[in-house]
């Protein structure tokens, strides 16, 4: 794990699968200044401690498809700083904001994320002494010591509090996530964030959560008749009867068995996110934990519960992508030997907590190499098809702006040698004051998107992927807040693992691995080796097939001089 993604200590514990029964929690006002935010430190603790009570709903966009359900967490969360974590009404600005995402591996092995749920906005705190497991790193457990009784509206010191699936799914308390900003850089509203602490930007006047209702024939939110938003809770559409706000499945993304979509490895990996204002620590507010499908709709745990972000782990690296003053982005990949002599480059991005969202990333490619089997993957989720307005006007034309659906494009770049993916460019209607042209689809914060393809170039794990914020989203952005101090990233990278030239077996200086560079420290570590019958220098097979066969033969000889004067 990159050092700088090492889990810190509020333990937030996520238990079960949507249950029947929905856990009851007082409430209560109030909560906790700014200035008090020093030491608050909120974290996850367990994941999906039962399957009993899971529910079955059928849904679609369109009213005639079948085969799918929604499915929620429980989430337990957990205060070990040293400052109580404000848990204010879901109208006050200062509570908690839970997702929760479910991943799946493929019968490829390859780690994708299947759906998205809305946010959770938490309205009180339970006060217990509910013990959870410890973290890596020292992350400490809650409940070794004593809960100091404090709940309501503030969660005391090393107290736990559980929302119960059923609560977690009421999609009363649940709002788009594109009108909560993660780690708002520069946001000051209720005070200006301590040094160092992530600091979030939602208005309840003007959300979804005001004077919004789901319409059943249109079936998208509008704006109640009554006129102005009024920063009044009247946002609501029942009980978990609008499953597109959890997360639902497929029935057929989850089969099992040598020709299904999981293969017999393949495994669901469930996780929860808390965003708190002011937090510590922003990397220990995941947890997930995997699971095995048992039957139809059936799960069961198949290993522990983990601390971080489900990308985490999986693939050959993990990377936070720099810089990262803006927010995180995480960036993990994976190569896989093909039988055929081909290789499959696998990627995925999570956006962390990063507003700009993220609007196109390239690929280091060479040239000299094929590229077949272009594939993407997007989580299923629904963004709100009416953006609110801003506080005190009117919804209008200009807030209409259509859910986030087309896919990315994949394709090879020779000015960049690259493989591009892009969220494509869609056109935006006249008069909202932005570009005629925008990046819809972004991957917004905690999201994951996917790309993968084959190449019959070997690998290295020094290649840079380049990521490209979404141009416009400061400019225009749905919740009418504006950051006032432009950005200076125009870029992000992390590293990766990206095909290299098979005559690139060394780096500048001949001791290290391979640089991205054919040069003459190449020829001379292949000589060197060549002659020792050192294993740097089987890099083909017979005939010159391009995957190394444990053989040193004049394949081998004549192979790297073919691929040396391509560089």
């Amino acid at each position: 794990m990159n050092s700088t993604m090492k889990p810190a200590a509020f333990v937030l514990a996520v238990s079960g699968l949507m249950a029947a029964a929905a856990m009851s929690v007082a409430g209560g006002g109030g909560g906790v200044t700014p200035a008090a935010q020093t030491g608050l430190d909120l974290s996850v603790s367990c994941v999906a401690a039962s399957t009993s009570g899971t529910i079955s709903i059928s849904v679609d966009a369109t009213g005639a498809a079948t085969g799918m359900f929604g499915i929620a967490l429980g989430t337990t969360s957990c205060n070990v700083g040293s400052v109580y974590v404000p848990f204010q009404a879901a109208m006050q600005y200062n509570h908690p904001y839970i997702v929760q995402n479910i991943y799946r591996t493929n019968a490829q092995g390859r780690l994708e994320q299947l759906s998205a749920s809305w946010i959770k906005h938490a309205f009180s705190s339970a006060s217990t002494s509910q013990a959870a497991v410890n973290g890596p790193n020292g992350q400490p457990a809650c409940g070794t010591g004593s809960c100091d009784g404090i709940g309501g509206s503030r969660m005391g010191f090393n107290c736990s509090d559980t929302y119960g699936p059923g609560l977690n799914s009421s999609t009363y308390y649940l709002g788009p996530r594109n009108e909560v900003k993660p780690n708002d850089v520069g946001f000051t509203s209720g005070g200006t964030p301590p040094a160092g602490r992530t600091w979030l930007g939602w208005n309840p006047r003007g959300s979804m959560f005001d004077n919004y209702v789901w319409n059943s024939t249109l079936r998208q939110d509008v704006p109640a008749t009554t006129g102005l938003s009024d920063s009044a809770r009247s946002y609501t559409t029942g009980s978990t009867g609008t499953p597109f706000k959890i997360n639902y499945l497929r029935d057929d993304e989850i089969t099992t068995g040598a020709s299904g979509a999981l293969g017999t490895d393949g495994r669901l990996f469930f996780e929860s996110y808390y965003v708190v204002n002011g937090d510590v620590s922003r990397m220990n507010n995941h947890a997930h934990r995997r699971f095995r499908v048992t039957g139809n709709r059936q799960f069961a745990m198949d290993g522990p519960h983990t601390f971080g972000p489900t990308i985490m782990q999986w693939g050959d690296q993990q990377q936070l992508a720099t810089p990262d003053a803006e927010g995180a982005v995480i960036v993990a990949s994976r190569v896989v030997p093909l039988p055929d002599g081909n290789y499959r480059y696998e990627y995925n991005v999570y956006n962390m907590d990063f507003d700009r969202e993220v609007s196109a990333v390239d690929f280091p490619s060479l040239p000299i190499g094929t590229r077949t089997d272009v594939g993407f993957r997007q989580p299923r989720q629904v963004r709100p098809t009416v953006n609110p307005p801003a506080a005190g006007q009117l919804p209008t034309a200009a807030n209409l702006l259509g859910n986030d659906t087309a896919g990315w494009v994949g394709s090879y770049d020779d000015g960049k040698d690259a493989m591009v993916f892009q969220a494509p460019a869609v056109p935006r209607d006249a008069g909202t004051g932005v570009p005629t042209t925008s990046n819809l689809n972004t991957i917004s914060w905690g999201t994951m998107y996917t790309f993968w393809y084959t190449s019959n170039l070997p690998p290295r794990t020094t290649g840079m992927a380049t990521l490209y914020p979404s141009p416009d989203r400061i400019s225009n952005d749905p919740r009418g807040t504006v950051n006032p101090t432009p950005s200076t990233i125009l870029t992000m990278q992390a590293r990766v693992s990206v095909p290299r030239n098979p005559a690139d077996i060394t780096n500048v200086g001949g001791q290290g691995f391979p640089d991205g560079i054919v040069s003459g420290d190449d020829f001379n570590a292949f000589i060197s080796a060549y002659a020792a019958e050192d294993a740097r220098a089987d890099i083909a097979g017979i005939g010159g097939a391009l995957q190394p066969d444990g053989m040193i033969s004049g394949d081998d000889f004549v192979a790297f001089i073919n691929w040396f004067v391509q560089q």
